[in-house]
């Protein structure tokens, strides 16, 4: 059986993933930004979730 860490990656692969974190990374604001402003049950999680992510990453949650 081949493990996955012995498969061999596609050329490019490691370029697509660095562009596809560097987009989500920069879309993350917006998103955070529509979100907030929006009034409706979703935001309100979604609000609440991302403050608890955000204090968990920074060790203090």
């Amino acid at each position: 059986m081949t493990h996955a860490r012995d498969l061999a990656l596609p050329h490019g692969y490691t370029d697509l993933l660095g562009d596809l974190k560097s987009r989500g990374q920069a879309a993350r604001p917006r998103a955070v930004a529509i979100v907030i402003t929006g009034s409706n049950a979703a935001g309100v999680i979604a609000r609440l979730e991302w403050a608890d992510r955000d204090a968990h990453l920074n060790g203090k949650g």
